[in-house]
């Protein structure tokens, strides 16, 4: 049983302060990550929980990585990662340097003074923890990380949810039961460490859906999340990420509600719930990924709109 916490009454300082606070100051929106066509969606706070899902190869954990590098270099978040979905902890620190210095990992790509003082940077604002095998074990990871950082750590994020081991015994083998136990320990985790916890995670069995002569997987919709609607019921923040699918043999393309072929670097992101309310709005957002420089951007007609860069 979950230890019972004392009613916070109007009276109490720290309630009556923090009401007191709303009142003058109003609702505050939380952190944005300057990408135009998102930012005016969705913004991140601690204290809260972040739910990430789409269907296999939909570029869910790159997205998310994406908007940690943006949040680190523009407003100091430090960050705690476990996912070895994307590899060992050597190719997460790659694909984050990908992101701060906008181009391919390899000798020749980047400046080497420019990647010295970009791997300071990932070692001040990211650490990469592994062999976590429940989510207890990784929640508890993730705040002896403050040690390492020597300040709170704002963010972390386990990835994929299913690499973990689930034992749903003592819930009589309800994974529902289990799931909204767990998933509330996430977001009392975040409340008391003031941190934003995020999951990554992937749909149940879908059926696929043929359009345009295509075969594709669907954007996975938040019911559809493998464990059921436990995740909607418990989730404050949720976002799904797809891409589109490449042609098939016989060169049949998928095309868009205009009735134009979807671009091959398209990201379609949809935020399915936002809580608190102040942090933005459900809706959806229409990304392009440049393969070269690893960042993400957005379209107003024909100019690209790319977020703030590290260093500049």
């Amino acid at each position: 049983n979950k230890e019972m916490k004392q009613h916070p009454l109007l009276t109490d300082q720290e309630t009556h302060q923090s009401y007191k606070h709303l009142f003058q100051h109003g609702r505050e929106r939380g952190y944005t990550i300057g990408l135009e066509g998102f930012d005016e969606l969705i913004s991140f706070k601690r204290k809260s929980t972040f739910y990430v899902y789409g269907p296999p190869y939909s570029g869910k954990s790159t997205f998310w990585h994406f908007i940690l590098v943006q949040l680190a270099h523009l407003h100091g978040w430090k960050h705690v990662i476990q996912s070895p979905e994307t590899g060992e902890p050597s190719d997460i620190y790659a694909e984050l340097t990908e992101m701060l210095c906008r181009g391919w990992f390899k000798d020749g790509y980047i400046d080497p003074d420019r990647l010295l003082t970009a791997q300071a940077f990932i070692h001040s604002h990211f650490l990469v923890v592994t062999g976590c095998n429940t989510p207890k074990e990784f929640l508890d990871a993730a705040d002896g990380a403050e040690s390492h950082f020597g300040c709170p750590v704002w963010s972390a994020t386990c990835d994929p949810w299913n690499e973990f081991y689930h034992d749903i015994t003592k819930y009589g083998g309800a994974r529902d039961l289990y799931l909204e136990n767990v998933l509330g320990d996430f977001r009392e985790n975040a409340r008391a460490k003031n941190r934003l916890n995020c999951i990554i995670t992937h749909p149940q069995n879908q059926d696929d859906v043929i359009k345009d002569g295509v075969r594709y997987q669907p954007p996975t919709q938040m019911h559809r999340i493998a464990g059921g609607q436990a995740w909607g019921r418990k989730g404050l923040n949720m976002m799904s990420v797809w891409r589109p699918p490449m042609p098939d043999m016989d060169g049949n393309v998928l095309r868009n509600d205009n009735g134009e072929p979807f671009a091959d670097n398209y990201v379609g992101i949809s935020l399915d719930k936002v809580k608190p309310r102040e942090l933005g709005e459900r809706g959806k957002a229409h990304l392009f990924f440049d393969f070269q420089k690893k960042v993400y951007f957005s379209k107003t007609g024909m100019i690209e709109n790319y977020p703030p860069q590290w260093g500049e």
